[in-house]
């Protein structure tokens, strides 16, 4: 089905296809139409970088962060917005190399705001975003002032924001920014969910923890009692489980001093 998909966005992308579509969406008044053609355009871009590229290059970026200041916060044009923040995440994607400062700034904009919309699709999406932006160090500092919020989250039930919430405050601490969130209570809801018989869960934790050590955040991680949960899960039948508990205690024995160490063997 994937490969059906991708040679139809050749096709469309051969008959000049791509500028015929950003000249509609340029030209209609229709907010419906308009959303349309950005449905196509961001389908067609999460085919391959090559073709996202060719999508950027038609100088549609701008039209869209427009398009999205047009469709308004009115809990009317849910589905138009939530079409313009998919779109927007999909030219972000983890996939693809990061578009340049000016574009991800204004993205960042759109996503910190509907981080905080009452519609979970659009939330989902917002997240998705955010969670691409946070891989571009230069802008991880950004993000810092939504860790309260990113660990409420964290605490909540729906796992498909959790799993987001937690990838961004990783790349948080992977930037050297751990610091802040030393300021919230995550440690407290990481610990909570070390409980959990989801791998995934258990993966994402061990990561963020292996990233916290690597910033030095020793005596946080003894003092949260974190290590013994570490211990358990170097015997844990997941190989990736496994392997990120064993980077929580290299990171901590390379970054602790003696008497730290001491506490960790003892």
């Amino acid at each position: 089905a994937s490969s059906n998909k991708k040679q139809g966005s050749d096709e469309i992308i051969k008959a000049n296809g791509l500028q015929a579509l950003f000249a509609l969406f340029e030209k209609s008044n229709d907010l419906e139409v308009k959303a349309q053609c950005l449905w196509t355009l961001s389908n067609i871009s999460q085919d391959t970088q090559e073709n996202r590229n060719k999508i950027i290059a038609t100088g549609i970026y701008p039209k869209i962060i427009d398009f999205y200041y047009q469709v308004g916060f009115d809990i009317a044009n849910s589905d138009l917005l939530l079409t313009v923040v998919w779109s927007l995440t999909n030219l972000h994607s983890v996939k693809y190399n990061p578009l340049n400062n000016a574009q991800s700034s204004h993205a960042l904009t759109v996503f910190k705001t509907m981080f905080f919309h009452v519609n979970d699709s659009i939330k989902l999406e917002a997240l998705k975003g955010l969670c691409a932006i946070s891989e571009q160090k230069n802008f991880v500092v950004l993000l810092v002032n939504l860790i309260p919020d990113l660990v409420s989250i964290i605490d909540g039930s729906n796992k498909l924001h959790m799993k987001e919430a937690l990838r961004i405050v990783g790349n948080i601490a992977y930037s050297n920014e751990a610091s802040h969130l030393m300021q919230s209570t995550l440690m407290d809801s990481l610990k909570k969910l070390l409980g959990s018989k989801e791998e995934y869960f258990l993966k994402e934790c061990a990561w963020i923890f292996s990233n916290i050590a690597a910033d030095g955040f020793i005596n946080e991680l003894l003092e949260a009692d974190i290590y013994p949960r570490i211990l358990v899960l170097l015997t844990h039948k997941n190989l990736k489980i496994r392997r990120e508990s064993i980077y929580v205690i290299s990171n901590s024995t390379k970054n602790g001093d003696c008497e730290q160490i001491k506490q960790l063997v003892l």
